[in-house]
């Protein structure tokens, strides 16, 4: 059996959830810009990861899928480059047009939102949330590069434009439907509908992939009909 695994480095893009009560830094800093709110992030904001288009993913998945290598692989699917907090923040002030400076808190008030997670027998220890919170990631993709002829063509500040142009977009559509309900507020139906994100997309097109057919979410990112597995069976692994 081939079994190729996915590496993920920070995935981002257009539907990335930005309603939950802690959402992914990308849609959190984006949704507090929009609202013209002071953005809290956490240690001092110099802390760099390496951030991933969605669309650059899966086009990497489906090369994989499309050249099965022997054996075991494992595949980082990264840009190989790094960003912070500050510079990423940046970027987005000035696409969204802001200039609103950010308060950044201790590492210990990451999880402030859950204190469920730091009480009982098996209180998250403060050293483990301090590593979560500064640690450093940047993937070498060259694997990638050389065995399956993928590169990311997504740079970040065309990424961020794009996430920008979503998320205020679905933003401003449930304002509209907030006003319109004689509540004042969101149905359960409307909210979840603005959390569809990148791993609902991603579970679509596994899903399809083992049926060996495209799914209506996912149609536009597979290949042809019959081209799937066509050189054997494949096991893809998204970690």
């Amino acid at each position: 059996m081939t079994v190729t695994c996915l590496r993920f480095a920070n995935v981002y893009g257009p539907h990335i959830d930005c309603l939950r009560k802690q959402p992914p830094f990308v849609g959190y800093m984006i949704r507090e810009l929009y609202y013209d709110r002071t953005p809290e992030f956490h240690s001092d904001g110099n802390q760099r990861r390496d951030y991933i288009y969605v669309d650059d993913l899966i086009a990497l998945a489906l090369r994989v899928v499309e050249q099965p290598q022997k054996g075991f692989d494992a595949v980082n699917v990264s840009s190989n480059r790094s960003y912070s907090v500050k510079e990423l923040y940046a970027i987005a002030s000035r696409l969204m047009g802001k200039n609103i400076e950010a308060k950044y808190c201790p590492s210990s008030h990451y999880w402030a939102k859950y204190p469920e997670l730091y009480g009982g027998a098996y209180g998250i220890k403060p050293e483990i949330l301090d590593h979560e919170v500064n640690k450093f990631s940047q993937c070498d993709n060259t694997h990638a590069r050389e065995v399956y002829g993928w590169q990311p063509q997504v740079d970040i500040e065309t990424g961020l434009g794009r996430v920008i142009e979503a998320e205020t977009r679905m933003l401003a559509g449930l304002e509209k439907v907030k006003k319109a309900s004689p509540s004042g507020k969101l149905s359960p139906q409307a909210t979840d509908e603005g959390r569809v994100n990148g791993a609902t997309l991603l579970r679509k097109i596994a899903q399809a992939m083992a049926a060996g057919r495209p799914s209506s979410g996912a149609a536009r990112h597979l290949p042809p009909r019959g081209r799937l597995f066509e050189k054997g069976t494949s096991c893809l692994n998204f970690t």
